[in-house]
């Protein structure tokens, strides 16, 4: 019997414990380390955007046609003319005919024929990555 009301004498004296703990709450090394503000963060690089959701956060590149103009001719002696034949832009030889080469596209490009000044297309893919670029808060 007498070792029942040692137990509860510990049992109780726990319970002050842990309820005078969560009133005037706990100091610790770690606790004080965790709550500290940093200057440090983390963004998205270039050509992604910032998302965030339920306390994560990604960067998202959404899937779009990347468009740059065409490089102009590559032959000597040839010259861009727009719309030449069926909207299309052709280099030709200065005072020839209709006839030539399509002006030429940087590597992994189409080219786009359209009205005006021809384009060169690429697929960019969709993405999604982790913010990886260190920047601080201002």
């Amino acid at each position: 019997m007498p070792n029942n009301h040692l137990k509860l004498i510990l049992l109780f004296a726990l319970i002050c414990l842990v309820l005078l703990a969560v009133r005037f709450g706990v100091s610790s090394d770690y606790g004080e380390l965790a709550t500290q503000p940093t200057n440090t963060f983390y963004t998205c690089p270039y050509g992604f955007e910032f998302e965030v959701s339920a306390q994560a956060a990604r960067c998202v590149r959404y899937p779009a046609q990347h468009h740059v103009g065409v490089t102009g001719c590559t032959d000597e002696g040839t010259m861009l003319q727009i719309d030449s034949i069926a909207q299309r832009d052709v280099c030709v030889v200065s005072g020839s005919g209709p006839q030539g080469s399509s002006p030429a596209c940087p590597v992994d490009y189409d080219l786009s024929v359209q009205p005006g000044n021809d384009l060169c297309m690429t697929q960019v893919p969709g993405r999604i990555v982790p913010p990886m670029v260190k920047t601080e808060r201002r």
